[in-house]
């Protein structure tokens, strides 16, 4: 059996490759998505009904649950820990223009 030694840089991009292709099909949604589970989702799987990871999201985007954001945190928080049907894009339209705010 032979081994390759990879650096730190080239395990994330193959670890990341491995996910977008069994995840993605391959392709990045830059843009939010209703996932197969009623989840609005952004990224490569990212749940946002999840708080813990609405949270990291949000506020790696900018957003935070405090000051002058708290109210645009609060309206995106509403519109993601809700359950969809999966073909529902209604809402993508509302939590990505608040996203871009």
């Amino acid at each position: 059996m032979n081994y390759n030694t990879l650096t730190q840089t080239q395990y994330g991009q193959r670890r990341f490759d491995l996910i977008v292709n069994v995840e993605e099909t391959g392709q990045v949604k830059l843009d939010p998505y209703i996932d197969s589970k009623g989840n609005v989702t952004i990224g490569v799987g990212f749940n946002l009904y999840d708080a813990s990871v609405r949270d990291k999201v949000l506020t790696k985007l900018g957003i935070t649950n405090t000051g002058t954001d708290k109210q645009y945190y609060d309206q995106l928080a509403e519109i993601l820990s809700k359950k969809y049907k999966s073909n529902d894009q209604s809402v993508l339209g509302i939590s990505f223009a608040l996203l871009h705010l």
